[in-house]
């Protein structure tokens, strides 16, 4: 039998699914309403040109940017609900990986690279660059060395 405390989570998550769903469903229609009624009136006020316009767009601009909102309300809470649950499933199996693979790696590098070399530096008599003990001619002037 599941612990309290997960099933708690379990079933608060699900009326976050739930409430996400029918928040973007929502907006989507008062967007997509508003929008509809917004060009409908604009059409009906153009073909009145001379006589000015007979519809206010006040009310439609008001849902068209409630219907905004929820929609954003919605996408926030479906992130929350929907991905989340997941990505920290996929985080916790991935996790002993992760660790291994960094450990690896750093181990690798520290024996690949070895310790940090101060070699010994040539100056150039030209420009005065300190150019590796090894170089024949300067990197900065290209005179030889």
């Amino acid at each position: 039998m599941a612990d309290p405390a997960t099933r708690l989570t379990a079933q608060g998550r699900r009326r976050l699914q739930v409430a996400a769903v029918a928040l973007v469903l929502i907006g989507v229609v008062l967007v997509v309403g508003s929008f509809y009624l917004f060009i409908r009136n604009a059409e009906a006020d153009f073909r009145n040109f001379p006589y000015g316009p007979q519809h206010s767009m006040a009310p439609t601009m008001m849902a068209f940017i409630l219907g905004g909102i929820l929609t954003l309300a919605g996408g926030s809470l479906a992130a929350v609900a929907f991905i989340r649950p997941v990505s920290g499933i996929y985080v916790t199996e991935a996790e002993p990986a992760i660790a291994v693979a960094s450990r690896t790696i750093g181990e690798g590098l520290r024996a690949g690279l070895g310790p940090a070399s101060t070699g010994v530096r040539v100056k150039c008599g030209s420009c005065g660059f300190l150019e590796s003990e090894d170089a024949k001619y300067c990197s900065r002037c290209s005179k030889a060395l």
